[in-house]
């Protein structure tokens, strides 16, 4: 009686649950920097089926690599020593994704894929994530200064022990980058994959 109480209160549970599953694959060749060490982000053109979305990440995809800088490039965002890449903020979206994404992710059992999920991106993500780099003016080296030098002395203190007199320069450069996936990915309607190697 128990188990049949429990059938019925999942099966209610799965027909009242919309939410739209993110099946996230790669291809046999891998595209530029899988393999490499730290967060590389990949856009993507999902496919809709019916119930979910299908993503395949192609070889030639266009990517961007945060390398083993993506925990700096988070506290440099976000104004926090310790960014929280479970809670949904849009100053972290770069590094970990948008969490609320997570639970929509099929995840594989295989043990050797090689790689952990660590985010994904939809276009609405993406968007927000664009509106606040340019409201920042963080495109340019300059704004990135100016964006540094408003961050609690804290911050400051600990980008400067990771990083010692690098800092903007060194994570301009990196961001840079990742500007120019995010400006591909609200031009043509792509998304972004966030994969972690170790």
């Amino acid at each position: 009686m128990l188990l049949l109480i429990a059938a019925i209160f999942n099966l209610i549970s799965c027909t009242g649950n919309n939410t739209q599953m993110i099946d996230i694959s790669f291809k046999k060749e891998k595209p530029k920097y899988f393999g490499y060490s730290g967060v590389h982000l990949y856009a993507v053109q999902p496919t809709q089926k019916i119930n979910d979305k299908e993503v395949v990440v192609p070889e030639n995809t266009q990517a961007a690599t945060l390398y083993r800088l993506y925990n700096d490039l988070a506290i440099f965002l976000s104004n926090k020593i310790d960014p929280n890449p479970k809670v949904s903020n849009v100053r972290t979206y770069l590094s970990f994704g948008n969490p609320q994404n997570m639970d929509s992710i099929k995840t594989s059992d295989d043990p050797n894929k090689g790689y952990h999920l660590v985010g994904y991106l939809n276009k609405e993500d993406i968007n927000q994530l664009n509106d606040f780099i340019k409201s920042n003016a963080l495109e340019e080296l300059e704004g990135a200064q100016k964006y540094y030098e408003k961050l609690n002395d804290e911050v400051k203190e600990e980008l400067t022990i990771l990083l010692e007199d690098r800092v903007v320069n060194e994570l301009h450069s990196y961001l840079k980058i990742a500007i120019e996936l995010i400006n591909k990915c609200v031009s043509d309607g792509s998304e972004i994959v966030i994969i972690y190697n170790g």
